[in-house]
């Protein structure tokens, strides 16, 4: 499943960076510069697997970078969902785009929210909103499940907060979506991670695609604009 190469943005890390005062209560957003940098990390990933060599350290190079993506696109989320309990939808928009009641009724059960799965999350706040919850069998939430999957398995590899039978069903589901395998990984000590085959910049671009596109169904849903709105376009893979 070859694609086209992400933008190169890694300058936009400095740039965004570069903002920052020494104020660390301010509204800075940075669910942007972790999106940035999941596109960064996954051209990484892309440039090594367009000039390949045969030393295991350029393998795990390239692996590397790929994780790095993945765990880059949950970061956002979870960003951003801190962003939305803690300072209310529109936090975006300066004080006065803040939605104050809504603020509020987050507020109070921040604690209780926060214990739950990220993607639990996203919808409890637009249940506790009154609005209508993503659908968890939609194509948007079954891939952003799977992309936090992915990040989890490869970060505690011995976790035990899924069946094993649900586990081999989200294996059998990754590697139904077509990723370009690499067999180099095959004998290099992950047998840990059955899925170790297909994680390379296919995997990378749909893990940061799937996670925006997360990101924008929960913005549509919650009605308030998306606070990556405007820099979507460079937020985007080239066609």
């Amino acid at each position: 499943m070859r694609q086209q190469n992400l933008r190169p943005m890694s300058f936009i890390l400095l740039l965004h960076m570069s903002k920052l005062t020494a104020n660390l209560e301010s509204s800075y957003n940075f669910v942007e510069v972790y999106f940035t940098g999941a596109i960064h990390f996954a051209n990484s990933a892309r440039s090594i697997e367009e000039n390949p060599k045969t030393d295991n350290q350029d393998h795990q190079l390239c692996l590397a970078n790929t994780t790095a993506s993945i765990m880059q696109s949950v970061a956002s989320l979870e960003a951003e969902c801190w962003n939305i309990i803690n300072k209310g939808p529109g936090h975006n928009l300066g004080s006065n785009g803040v939605d104050i009641r809504a603020k509020q009724i987050l507020n109070a059960v921040a604690d209780v929210i926060e214990k739950q799965s990220i993607l639990e999350r996203f919808n409890s706040i637009l249940l506790l909103l009154d609005k209508d919850p993503i659908d968890k069998g939609s194509k948007v939430y079954q891939h952003a499940e799977l992309v936090v999957f992915i990040r989890n398995r490869i970060t505690h590899y011995k976790s035990k907060s899924t069946s094993e039978v649900e586990r081999q069903k989200k294996i059998k589901s990754l590697k139904s979506l077509g990723f370009a395998e690499h067999t180099v990984y095959s004998d290099d000590g992950y047998w840990h991670i059955p899925f170790v085959q297909i994680l390379g910049y296919d995997c990378a671009r749909w893990s940061y695609l799937s996670m925006l596109n997360f990101l924008k169904e929960f913005y549509a849903k919650l009605g308030v604009d998306s606070p990556i709105i405007a820099s979507e376009d460079a937020l985007q893979p080239r066609t």
